[in-house]
């Protein structure tokens, strides 16, 4: 992260102060009410100018590459394995794919992978210089294209370099994988559905397979607990949730796992262990905030050892299931990680891994004696150790050979065997009664379940992967430093092994000082000039967000928003401040528009996707008119024309599968908004003398009620790949006779779209939506430089309903709208994720609204159309 702050800043076009500009644009609908002065917007554009432009490939594969010599990140074997495997299978990303992430979590780690290695033969060919020049080219105002800095640097453009880099991986893993490709053993498929399948763990029968997979989720992190019966060939999910190892009890009736709950006022995510009764399908919770995982039963069933993350570092520990009582084993607290525990058959000895800076060693713990010793430590990465059902071997995954295999080492003869040679890596070995192995296997598209029947030595002369030297002739570079060189540069001589004692003390709020983003806004008709402007403290305990905008005819809009969130439940302040100057014959009319929003909002304790908000709102709307009598007589009136205030309360639930075409098209889940407001309102109605002071004063309408609207959306996923469907309801009402300026709308944008927004009004609201969606092309994979666009999505949609005043539903009286919409996902100058929408659609009936001077509707194509962060459902 240290290297991301130096890097970035050395590609900065100008101060950090002001780290981009917007460029925005609002477009009005035609049709306004008599008391409104503009349409409600149907195309919008918030589009970013950033003032540092880098594609991700490059930042973070400087920011692992570092400083030769540094090894705070090193090219390991999983990166290796990473990269191999999306050569050799013709997967590799493009160059624009590597630019921006956006993809499942192997892509996304691929992206930070291959600009890694991108990086490394850019600094090792073309020398270390080369990287700073890249950077500093980017400080060029006007240049957006990072293929052309590259070309500055060294000579050579992106796609050039890209092109010679790709060579070069061919030729390297084609070379080092010849004898392996000519002798693998790999196994047989037996998971091969998702990106993560994990942890594969025997039924003490032998007749079960558990394991962990994320089926068609696109996250590795998204895993579930299933159980695959072999005989039957059927997958059975047991409990969604669960990331890290886990284990059968030894007779067969109980598992036991880990999973993270939200417990703190924060919202902190800890992990827990959770017993699972498979008779009674039963869950037991045995922990509470105890950050502890990778459980494994012991021989007699009657304790379970796991590991705890505390503090950076993790450690061992046993808990007597009767009891329920946790016993520290271990005692590490300088950033030693411990993994997977498994007991000795004897019970008095567990195995586990350990790392403390690079790799993983596989050591024993003595119960009696308290003792650590090393049982697997040559310098290489060792890990995933467990026994054999009769306690003769104990199996586990090492990349010794440069390549993560599965071996086994027999206890009594100490004699290693390599069982597998992959391509990509084989993890997480168990074997059961009959000698048949189960591991994951990874493979270009991710990790995958494979079996292996009957298992034997693979002799050592067919798992070589050999060193490389590229036979690829180089153009002379330009920077005049010699390529050799760069191994050459001495880092800096010190060990921070054992760092000093510093005295500590509670933190205070700090801040950075406010960042600007100043804003060229074309906004009915007029330009307008603003910023908005930031400012937070390092926790984000605290932080300020806030804008203006004003155009020459003095129209101003201001904003402010404040949140504190140091007592756990986010207390905030919100203001909002519009002015707009009108003329019509002799008369100006200046509005002044202004709401204050003071409130808190909090997660629901344990289910952090359910969010409550409390807030007291008040308004306060005026206006002054200017008018000429005769052109020569000026006289002015104020009014306050509208004084608002409501209690709030909403209640907001997002269940929906995270994807990573989320935003264009939901699948799996649940989307519900809920909001009460009793609201008492004073709107004018006439003017009246004031006896006293012979002045014109206010007189006004009081309006109190009750109003409620919810909006209910439920996502579906369709047979079809990356098919969706989402149903939506909308509903409100409100239980008093009102003015017509409170009312519901119902037409627009996030409405009945075949009608204007102030077509369809009244104090009761009801309207389902109905959208079918799927991509149009999955894979765009187009660059403009430095524009990347990624999937474009064609739905299909049928609004249908109405907003009105009348006593009882009248579906005869409903309205329609069918249509499409495009929805375009890119990115824009790398970093910046752009949505692109266009929707068309067409109503059915037509309607007549008094209120609006007798507007007729319908029967007419309606467009909306914007670039923003997101899209609206």
């Amino acid at each position: 992260e240290f290297t991301h702050m130096i890097q970035l800043q050395a590609s900065r076009k100008m101060t950090q102060k002001i780290p981009a500009f917007y460029l925005q644009w609002i477009h009005y609908e035609k049709e306004v009410r008599p008391d409104v002065l503009y349409g409600f917007p149907n195309g919008i554009i918030s589009y970013p100018l950033p003032m540092t432009v880098m594609p991700s490939w490059f930042a973070e594969g400087v920011s692992q590459y570092q400083w030769p010599g540094l090894n705070y990140d090193t090219w390991d074997s999983h990166r290796d394995m990473l990269l191999r495997t999306a050569v050799l299978e013709n997967k590799l990303l493009t160059l624009g794919q590597m630019s921006s992430f956006g993809k499942n979590s192997v892509g996304n780690e691929r992206a930070y992978n291959q600009g890694f290695s991108l990086v490394s033969y850019i600094a090792e060919h073309y020398g270390l210089v080369s990287l700073r020049k890249a950077s500093e080219a980017m400080q060029s105002f006007f240049r957006i294209s990072f293929p052309q800095a590259l070309k500055v640097a060294t000579g050579k453009s992106g796609g050039e370099l890209y092109r010679e880099w790709q060579t070069y991986l061919k030729e390297k893993y084609e070379y080092q994988t010849r004898d392996i490709n000519a002798h693998t053993v790999e196994g047989e498929l037996i998971g091969k559905s998702g990106i993560a399948n994990f942890y594969p763990r025997w039924s003490p029968d032998g007749k079960r397979l558990a394991y962990l997979t994320n089926g068609g989720a696109d996250y590795i992190s998204l895993t579930s607990l299933v159980i695959r019966d072999l005989e039957k060939k059927k997958v059975k999910a047991v409990k969604g949730g669960v990331r890290t190892p886990f284990d059968w009890s030894a007779d067969g009736r109980w598992l036991i796992y880990a999973k993270k709950t939200d417990v703190s006022r924060h919202g902190s995510h800890f992990f827990d262990l959770y017993l699972y009764d498979l008779e009674k399908r039963k869950e037991t919770r045995l922990t509470r905030d105890a950050r502890a995982h990778s459980p494994a039963f012991s021989p007699d069933g009657k304790q379970v050892a796991f590991v705890v993350n505390y503090d950076g570092s993790q450690n061992l520990y046993v808990m007597d299931l009767q009891q329920r009582q946790m016993r520290k084993l271990t005692h590490y607290r300088d950033g030693e990680q411990v993994y997977q525990p498994r007991w000795f058959p004897d019970g008095k000895r567990i195995l586990l891994a350990r790392t403390q800076r690079s790799g993983r060693d596989i050591l024993t713990f003595d119960r009696e004696s308290g003792e650590v010793e090393p049982l697997v430590a040559d310098g290489h990465d060792n890990r995933d150790a467990l026994f054999s059902p009769d306690g003769q071997w104990f199996y586990f995954a090492s990349d010794r050979t440069g390549i993560f295999n599965i071996f086994r080492r027999n206890l009594a003869t100490g004699a290693e065997e390599q069982l597998t040679n992959v391509l990509g890596g084989a993890f997480m070995p168990a074997v059961n009664a009959k000698g048949e192995l189960a591991f994951a296997k990874f493979v270009a598209d991710g990790y995958k379940l494979a079996q292996l029947d009957s298992l034997a030595s693979v002799p050592e002369q067919f798992t070589h992967y050999p060193d490389f030297t590229s036979k690829i002739q180089l153009a002379s570079n330009t920077n005049g430093i010699s390529p050799v060189n760069v191994n050459n540069i001495r880092s800096p001589e010190y060990d921070d092994s054992n760092p000093p004692e510093l005295d500590s003390k509670p933190y205070q709020n700090s801040y950075g000082g406010f960042s600007f983003f100043p804003r060229l806004m074309l906004d009915y008709g007029t330009v307008k000039l603003g910023t908005y402007l930031y400012s937070h403290d390092m926790l984000d305990n605290f932080n300020i967000l806030g804008g203006f905008a004003i155009n020459r005819d003095s129209d101003w809009d201001l904003f402010a928003l404040v949140d504190y969130r140091k007592l756990g439940p986010t207390l905030f302040i919100e203001a909002y401040n519009q002015t707009r100057n009108f003329s019509a014959a002799n008369d100006k009319f200046k509005y002044n528009l202004t709401e204050v929003d003071l409130g808190i909002r909090t997660a629901v304790p344990y289910r952090p996707d359910h969010k409550l908000q409390a807030s007291f709102i008040f308004s306060r709307y005026a206006t002054k008119i200017t008018s000429k009598l005769n052109k020569q007589i000026t006289f002015s009136t104020n009014a306050v024309y509208f004084i608002g205030r409501a209690a709030q309360f909403s209640y907001n639930y997002d269940g929906v599968a995270p994807a990573i075409d989320l935003e264009a098209n939901p699948r799996i889940g649940r989307r519900v908004h809920i909001d009460f407001r009793h609201e008492w309102n004073l709107f004018l109605r006439d003017f009246e003398v004031n006896e006293n002071y012979g002045t014109l004063q206010e007189v006004y309408d009081s309006f109190s009620y009750n109003r409620i609207f919810v909006d209910w959306r439920e996502y579906f996923s369709m047979p079809f790949p990356r098919h969706g469907m989402m149903l939506r309801l909308k509903a409100g009402y409100i239980d008093q006779p009102i003015h017509s300026f409170f009312n519901f709308f119902g037409g627009g944008i996030d409405g009945i779209r075949g009608y204007s927004y102030y077509s369809l009004e009244g104090r009761k609201l009801l309207q389902g939506t109905v959208a079918y969606r799927f991509p149009l092309f999955w894979q765009l994979d187009k660059s403009l430089t430095p524009f990347y666009f990624d999937k474009l999505f064609l739905g299909f949609f049928f609004d249908y309903g109405n907003a009105y005043s009348y006593k009882s539903v009248n579906f005869s009286r409903f309205k329609k709208a069918a249509g499409f919409q495009l929805r375009l996902d890119m990115f824009s100058f790398y970093g910046f994720p752009t949505k692109v929408f266009f929707d068309a659609a067409y109503g059915f009936d037509l309607i007549v609204n008094p209120n609006i001077n007798s507007l007729v509707n319908g029967r007419e194509w309606r467009y909306y159309f914007g670039i923003t962060f997101g899209y609206l459902d």
